[in-house]
């Protein structure tokens, strides 16, 4: 078997996110959304004033989130970087085996 350094580095980035974010390793874990059906899964992570929510989509199609799993605000998707604006409930696309991992800022 070959070693699968796309998958080495995918890990070694969700730890470095675990070890730099409070609210995964300290916060309140609750449940938002658990759709078995659709395969579809929400978590928040709340300590103090940090708040991260966690989008999974354990299906092999894409999949739309309800956007009011985020509430309106401006989110970062820690994993990418990439700045998230949520208003009007707007819909979260999500690809096939993935997630999206927020954090208001």
């Amino acid at each position: 078997m070959k070693f699968d350094f796309a998958l080495f580095e995918y890990y070694r980035k969700l730890i470095h996110l675990r070890r730099s974010e409070i609210a995964l390793r300290k916060g309140d874990f609750k449940i938002l959304k658990a759709d078995d059906a659709r395969d579809l899964l929400a978590i928040s992570r709340k300590f103090d004033n940090d708040r991260i929510i966690i989008l999974i989509n354990n299906s092999n199609r894409r999949r739309m989130f309800d956007g009011q799993l985020l509430g309106d605000g401006s989110y970062r998707e820690l994993m990418t970087g990439t700045q998230w604006i949520q208003k009007n409930k707007k819909k979260i696309p999500i690809e096939a085996r993935s997630g999206l991992i927020f954090k208001k800022i």
